[in-house]
């Protein structure tokens, strides 16, 4: 089990904190969570330790640090650099690849110098690793942050036909802020649903108009269990004004988070359960066009042209008024 106690009140936390868990999650994959316990402690004074370890029959590994520890140079810099030094250690203490006195992987290490031991060797270069991972994740998160914008894209981009890959909650989006933005989009163009790749970004989330609950934000969706099938006529922002006959689940049991990283579970019904199985066939790269038959998809078409240009048609007259 893995465990993160660090100070709310530390300097840039939120980052650090992004950074343990990611680090962790690469020190430690593939080692049952069962067999280890990592607690990452982190205060911003002075302590009588800045690392240490306590491995018994629970392997139970401690990683403390303090900015105190690190002098008054400190920044955010010689913090992770210094984490990532630290849980390398923790790992090498729960695999049992470092063992007290000065044993590494079963040899006897205590005639070589401190500084050479293979155990210091390995963390110092697995900081830079762990750091350079992190740094170029957060870089990424940064970037969509600001080029997250609420267009919608073409209808043959790529994004649309491939699985969205990222979490949400990893990137340095402001969900509060970007959900009420695309809730605005949708309702700009009249729809009930609108999934993040539909506007260009490869996040595992949705926005829907729920029959009870108003618009919701819908993030990492999964679907429990289906019950029932039902064919009814649907359509999309991406197509406007292209309606297919599509089949799906009457109901649906479902789970995801909501923008504040709730676990939802809900059974979901009627235009609710048809919504939510649309946008997650968004995130999966499906686009219900790909649920018909050429024959049926090339007559809606045919009829979708024949509708656009009526519209065309009624514009130019509204037009002509002013």
């Amino acid at each position: 089990m893995i465990s993160l106690n660090l100070d709310h009140a530390f300097p840039e936390y939120e980052r650090v904190n992004a950074f343990a868990e990611q680090a962790i999650l690469k020190l430690f994959a593939g080692y049952p969570e069962s067999q280890s316990h990592v607690e990452v402690k982190l205060f911003p004074e002075m302590s009588d330790h800045s690392g240490g370890y306590t491995v018994g029959n629970t392997e139970l590994a401690f990683v403390t640090l303090t900015t105190g520890a690190l002098g008054q140079d400190y920044d955010i810099d010689n913090l992770v650099l210094n984490l990532a030094h630290e849980l390398t250690h923790a790992r090498q203490w729960i695999t049992g690849e470092l063992e007290q006195p000065c044993t590494w992987k079963g040899q006897d290490c205590s005639e070589i110098p401190y500084e050479d031991q293979p155990w210091e060797t390995e963390a110092y270069m697995m900081q830079y690793v762990l750091i350079n991972e992190f740094w170029q994740t957060q870089e990424q998160g940064d970037m969509m942050a600001q080029e997250l914008n609420t267009t919608l894209v073409d209808d043959a981009d790529p994004i649309l036909h491939k699985p969205a890959t990222i979490d949400p909650f990893d990137t340095m989006v402001d969900w509060q802020e970007e959900e009420g933005n695309m809730v605005n989009v949708m309702y700009y163009h009249r729809g009930l649903g609108l999934a993040a790749p539909q506007l260009g970004h490869p996040f595992r989330m949705f926005v829907m108009q729920h029959s009870e609950h108003g618009p919701i934000g819908v993030y990492n969706p999964l679907i429990l269990e289906s019950n029932g099938t039902i064919t009814q006529e649907e359509g999309c922002l991406t197509w406007p004004m292209l309606y297919l006959q599509i089949e799906r689940a009457t109901s649906v049991l479902v789970k995801y988070s909501n923008k504040d990283g709730k676990t939802v579970t809900e059974l979901m019904e009627g235009i609710d359960a048809r919504c939510f199985q649309h946008e997650l066939d968004h995130l999966n790269g499906i686009n219900f066009i790909d649920d018909v038959g050429d024959f049926k998809l090339k007559r809606a078409q045919e009829a979708r042209k024949k509708r656009l240009k009526k519209q065309g048609r009624m514009e130019r007259k509204s037009s002509a008024k002013f």
